[in-house]
Formats: structure tokens, sequence, C-alpha cells
């Protein structure tokens, strides 16, 4: 169950009333929103909204997120370095693996 916290703004901006909400659901936009970028900007936006989709946030599509950082973490830390200098060294030379 998403719990919706809506606050109104008395404020309009290009004749659009401005809200804030915070509430568990997926990524969503206001529909006057979505129009005035459209208006703004046609096909010339990337969003689960538009023509060119933006994929759902995801660690699996990004596999330096998922598995790079770990590896690169565990093989530079097997040198013990005592000082920052070396540890950017190890961190370097154990990088150079997949340039």
């Amino acid at each position: 169950m998403a719990l919706t916290l809506q606050v109104r703004i008395g404020v309009k901006n290009h004749g659009i009333e401005n809200n804030f909400m915070q509430d568990g659901v997926l990524h969503h936009i206001y529909n006057p929103v979505e129009q005035l970028l459209a208006k703004t900007f046609g096909i010339c936006i990337i969003s689960w909204h538009f023509p060119n989709i933006w994929p759902p946030p995801s660690s699996d599509i990004n596999l330096a997120d998922f598995w790079f950082w770990h590896y690169l973490k565990k093989r530079a830390y097997l040198n013990k370095s005592t000082t920052i200098e070396e540890l950017e060294n190890s961190i370097q030379s154990k990088s150079k693996v997949f340039k």
C-alpha cells in the first residue's frame, strides 16, 4: 500500500499549478508537465512517458555498479596499502586489466 502526501502550492508557472508529491509508486510525471515538455521539446526527450523510453532504475543495467567496484576493491586491498598514494597506485594497476 502506497502512502501519498500531496501539498498544493498557490504559485503558477507556465499556467501549470505546482504540486509536491511524494509516494511509493513507480516513476511518473504530472500530466500538465508532460504536455509542456512535449510541446517545448517534441521528441527530444528521453523518459518513460515519451517515445524515447528511459530504462527503469536497476543496478543490473550498469555492470560497474553490479560487479566491477566489488572486484576492484577486493583486488586493491590485497596489498594492504599504508598510504593514500600506495592505495591509488594499487587501484590504478588493478584497473589496467579493463583498459
